[in-house]
């Protein structure tokens, strides 16, 4: 019980067990059978019993033991033997034995499969006494050696005896009768042969370079096991020959056939004339026997140009046309190459890099731990050991009894009915350096294969067994087993650094080779042609071998039209989805619990960027896994999930992309998601759509239609970075002007969007929403889980002026205000087409709706926030704090806020302020010529002293920024002086230079020292014309005002400041801007 697993003991606790049956090993054990013994319906059983017949290919031994396996399922109890007697009546194919055993009295069961066993056996005896004389074609050689048909006339076979021996099995017996049908061969795992008959054998020396597996030991084996019917193969292997009057018929080409075979209606169709044949009938692999309804000799002529007179046998329609063996080489349509007997060697054990040895790089301070091995069943000990022998044997591991620094268990995994050792290296991996080498990408690979017709695949045999391992590595790579340690001599399977060092290996060895894909042990050759991928695949070939590297035959493939590759299918046409991977989804069943719908939508994930509408398609179905939600199966979940079956069976085919050609990129927006597909051509290249964050959420409609456009591009980099013929599709026509216009000049909130997009030089073209229908489903196509922002190159700063307490007043004032919940609906589910469907108040919001967005539960127009009516009074309370005129307060409110008719709302009330009224400034003198503008904040300052209200203050300006303070001193001295100036230059740094009047504290022998030792240089303007130090002379004025207007109202002089420092100047920015770089609050 403590090994069992968890699941398991869930199980277990499920039996209700009494206390005296938990202690009871033999009820338990019974109680787990019972649980995992599938029920038996013996109404079903028996039908399939009942139904069951002797197959054309079946001995009577078979059909015996297939009988009595069903009837043992069947719970026939004491009258088991009798129903199988019954059987062997009624299943038998033989008349005459059926005849006899119903002649018997009393026919009992051995009686009957006595009598049944020995007529097989004399019916073999009996055809092993006749001749054989008739032609066997596509798949059946003639039993002598001969290339050319028997002078004899063929025989018709007579009644359902007509026996011959067979090549398949080596006996003798009827048509549809071979032991070997649907058998694999042990010897090339191929199926409807027996090993003593397999072709594979003989020491062939032939392939043609036409076909799939040029390296495969006899290719006209795979060619002509089939028949002469009409079936497509990817693996046929055709050529196109033209008849008199310039027809062409396509041929399959079969090195195993003895004539040469066309079919009636092609007969017809070129007009040729046909005679009586000789030759009565055509065997096939399967025996059957296709008529000959005549011959016609004729000339053909090939794609070459290459003529030649022959006679063809002909057949009914319906079949394939057939070049025999000896045509196919008098025509030049297959040679003879030796490259099966050159490069057999390249297939055969595992091999070993050459000039590579890996040695494994520690992290500093490693943590290694010491694993015990893990327990093994004991119904397959005996063959784990086999394999760990094996790998010994083989120079993969070694046993060792050295102190190690780290053991790792061994685990053991099932597969093709045979334990494969593995190693789990979880925890040395924590405490390995990775070589970090890049990982070829579908994308990659697609955009380099455009043009190519041909491909093969190699596979390297046990790809990372190949490379060979330190001595120092192989102590750290120790695993632990029942039967003691081993450590590995070769690189294992598991290790996180094995696919990169692989990849970087045969990426080095394969370097400069055109036509060359590589994914870690599979290697892709690609070419327009045969004769270059010919070319190509012998320069491979060679210099793996050359290395030291084997291939794995069977996992091999050449020269074919479409390939599998990094789990897609490849042609000329473009990438598929894997045909197996679309099988496997479609046999799925519904799924019946949380972990098996994930399982589902995980294998459906594979295929998405194939499938339009995907998300839409599957919400149903996601919806189930949403936090919180009980399963509940219903028919919207059963709809979405036969539907997705069906599109996956639909999937489109993408195209290769061409980097010679222009790209268009068709990107959209919806309410939750954005989309994007890339086109050549109007073709798809590739699909995308990407769930909005939760701040993008909030994004007004302009900027979700920016963000779907920047998506795309980063989405597709690798595409159409580069291409100056690059056009961005979009349904929102606003963008079409704005990315015309100069970055600065767009709106606030989109010129970090547009940064990004910049460097694509993307032309911006608009297009209806109802032609974007690709792009539009897929911004529908979010698969609703949270996502992060991708964090941007750069950064525009937008802080908002006001208190939490201050945006949660507005924010209550928003919900209030029946205009702004309307705004806000819009902002969320889209704005009406027309200005006129709008009501009369939100008329005056439809021009610029495209700016308006949400943020926090509060409304903005790009920057700016959006104040409510009800708020509006006590914001130009805030806006003139600093008694600033008309132009001042806009300039601030321009850069913060926003209402309908604002400008006109904050000039009357700056007019009608009566503290302004009553404080005139006087009117300026003529300014004298200004001295040279600093480069930088607080480069130079200026400081003075001012009387207010019989007080002494202090005040000093940044010329470059405007800013000023001013502080009240209790005495006009030197001390006084340097002690706030050190601290102002304190919090923002020792200016290069101050500019004073001749005063007696800024002229002290004591001021003089501090400016020297502070390393400043003192300007002192020219006594009696105070004017030359104006920007002291300028903010003393301004303190005054301030605190003039503030003493009259009795309000607070230093918001007042913090106001006239926030307060933009005209194309400057404020004060604060300019001095910290941002806005204070």
């Amino acid at each position: 019980m403590t090994v069992i697993g968890q699941e398991a003991i869930a199980i277990y606790d499920s039996f209700k067990l009494t206390e005296s049956e938990k202690t009871d090993l033999k009820v338990i054990k019974q109680r787990f059978n019972n649980y995992f013994t599938p029920k038996i319906n013996k109404t079903y059983e028996r039908l399939v019993f009942n139904r069951m017949m002797q197959k054309p290919h079946q001995s009577f031994d078979e059909f015996l033991t297939e009988a009595i396996n069903q009837a043992n399922r069947c719970a026939f109890g004491a009258l088991r033997d009798e129903f199988i007697c019954d059987k062997i009546v009624i299943g038998i194919l033989d008349d005459d034995v059926r005849k006899s055993l119903l002649s018997e009295d009393d026919l009992l069961y051995d009686k009957a499969v006595s009598l049944c066993k020995a007529a097989e056996l004399a019916r073999k005896h009996l055809m092993g006494m006749k001749p054989n004389d008739t032609a066997e074609i596509d798949a059946i050689g003639r039993k002598n050696s001969t290339n050319r048909l028997s002078k004899k006339k063929f025989v018709k076979r007579q009644g359902t005896d007509r026996t011959f021996h067979c090549r398949r099995c080596g006996t003798e017996h009827t048509k549809r009768s071979c032991p070997a049908f649907q058998k694999t061969c042990s010897k090339c795992n191929k199926l409807n042969h027996f090993a003593q008959c397999c072709l594979s054998s003989k020491k062939v020396n032939t392939c043609n370079v036409n076909h799939d597996c040029s390296f495969e030991s006899d290719p006209a084996y795979d060619l002509y096991v089939g028949s002469i019917t009409k079936t497509d193969d990817l693996r046929d292997w055709n050529e196109s020959v033209y008849f008199p009057g310039n027809h062409k018929v396509n041929f399959k080409l079969d090195s195993g056939a003895q004539c040469d075979i066309i079919t009636s209606d092609e007969i017809k169709n070129c007009e040729l004339h046909m005679q009586k044949s000789k030759v009565k009938s055509l065997i096939s692999f399967s025996n059957d026997s296709t008529p000959v309804l005549g011959e016609t000799k004729t000339k053909i002529k090939t794609k070459k140009g290459l003529e030649m007179s022959l006679k063809f046998l002909v057949v009914a329609p319906g079949h394939k046309c057939i070049l025999g063996k000896e045509s196919c080489e008098r025509l030049g349509l297959i040679k003879r190459i030796a490259s099966v007997h050159s490069d057999s060697n390249l297939f055969q054990g595992i091999g070993c890099i050459k000039k590579f040895v890996y040695d494994i790089d520690i992290v500093e301070n490693p943590e290694f731990k010491i694993f015990h091995p893990r327990k093994i069943p004991f119904s397959i000990r005996d063959k784990v050991k086999l394999e760990l022998d094996k790998m010994v044997e083989n120079g993969i591991i070694t046993p060792t009894t050295e102190p190690s620094p780290a053991v790792s268990p061994m685990v053991v995994v099932w597969k093709n009915n045979s334990p494969r050792v593995c190693i789990d290296l979880t925890d040395v991996n924590k405490n390995i350096k990775r070589r970090h080498f890049p990982l070829q990408t579908l994308d990659e690979v697609a955009a380099r294969i455009h043009g190519s017709t041909r491909f093969s695949k190699l596979d390297c045999t046990k790809g990372f067994w190949q490379i060979r391992v330190t001595d120092r590595t192989s102590k750290y790579l120790t695993f632990a087993t029942p039967w003691g340690r081993f450590r590995c001599l070769r690189l294992p399977f598991g290790l996180s650094s094995a696919p990169e060092i692989f990849q970087q290996i045969m990426c080095s060895l394969l370097q400069q080779i055109d036509g060359i894909e590589i994914a870690i042990d599979d290697v892709l050759i690609h070419a327009q042609n045969e004769e270059e991928l010919n070319r190509r695949t012998k320069i491979v070939l060679d210099r793996i071998k050359g290395a030291g590297l084997k291939l794995n035959k069977e996992k091999c493939v050449f020269n074919v039209p479409r390939i599998k590759f990094l789990g897609h299918v490849i042609s000329d046409k473009g990438i598929e989805a894997d045909p197996e991977k679309i099988n496997a989804i479609n046999r799925l069943q519904v799924p019946k619990n949380e972990k098996e719908l994930q399982r589902f939508l995980g294998m459906i994930t594979y295929l998405c960027k194939f499938i339009k509408n995907y998300s839409d398609t599957t919400a149903p179905l996601r919806q189930l896994l949403l936090k919180d939600t009980e399963w509940e199966w219903g028919p919207a979940q059963d709809a979405a999930f036969e539907k997705l079956k069906t599109l996956i069976r639909e999937a489109p085919v993408l195209r290769h992309y061409n980097p010679k050609e222009g790209v268009t990129l068709s990107v959209d927006a919806s309410k939750h998601s954005v989309g994007a597909v890339l086109l050549q051509n109007n073709q798809p290249v590739a699909y995308s759509s990407k769930a909005l964050t939760k701040s993008q959420l909030n994004y007004s409609q302009l900027e979700k239609e920016a963000t779907a456009i920047l998506v795309g591009c980063k989405k597709f980099h690798s595409y159409i970075w580069g291409n100056r013929s690059l056009v961005i599709e979009t349904d929102h026509k606003p963008l079409e002007a704005i990315f015309k216009k100069p970055l600065h000049s767009a709106p606030a909130r989109l010129q970090r969007i547009m940064f990004e997009i910049m460097p694509y030089s993307p032309s911006i073209q608009y297009k209806k929403g109802s032609e974007l229908y690709v792009a539009d489903a897929l911004s529908r196509d979010c698969k609703n889980k949270e996502e992060k922002d991708d964090p941007p190159d750069i950064t525009i700063h937008v802080t908002i002026p006001f208190s939490r307490t201050k945006l949660d007043e507005i924010e209550q004032a928003l919900n209030e205000d029946s205009t702004m919940i309307q705004i806000k609906n819009f902002i969320m589910n889209g704005w009406p087409d027309s200005k006129k469907d709008l009501p009369e108040k939100l008329q005056q919001f439809f021009s610029f709706k495209e700016e308006l967005g949400l943020y926090n539960g509060l409304i903005v127009r790009g920057n700016l926030l959006v104040i409510p009516q009800k708020i509006v009074p006590a914001v130009l309370l805030e806006l003139h704090r600093g008694h600033k005129g008309v132009e001042g307060c806009l300039r601030l409110a321009k850069e913060t806020v926003f209402w309908p008719k604002m400008s006109a709302e904050i000039l009357n009330y700056v007019k009608s302020c009566p503290i302004c009224q009553t404080v005139q400034k006087n009117k300026p003198m003529e300014r004298i010529t200004s001295s040279e503008v600093p480069s930088r904040p607080w480069q130079i300052v200026a400081s003075d002293i001012f009387s207010f209200n019989q007080k002494e203050f202090l005040v000093i300006a940044d010329e470059y920024s405007g800013f000023f303070d001013f502080v009240e001193v209790p005495s006009c001295t030197s001390a006084s002086v340097i002690r706030h100036l050190k601290r102002w230059f304190s919090m923002f740094g020792i200016p290069d230079q101050i500019n004073s009047d001749g005063g007696p504290q800024y002229s002290s022998q004591q001021f003089k020292q501090f400016v020297e030792s502070w390393n400043i240089h003192h300007r002192v303007s020219s006594p009696e014309f105070a004017r030359s130090n104006g920007l002291a002379e300028r903010y003393c004025q301004e303190a005054k005002i301030l605190l003039k207007k503030c003493h009259k109202e009795h309000s607070d002089v230093y918001l007042a400041l913090l106001v006239h420092r926030n307060t933009p100047r005209k194309n400057i920015g404020s004060p604060a801007q300019r001095l910290m770089g941002r806005r204070t609050k």
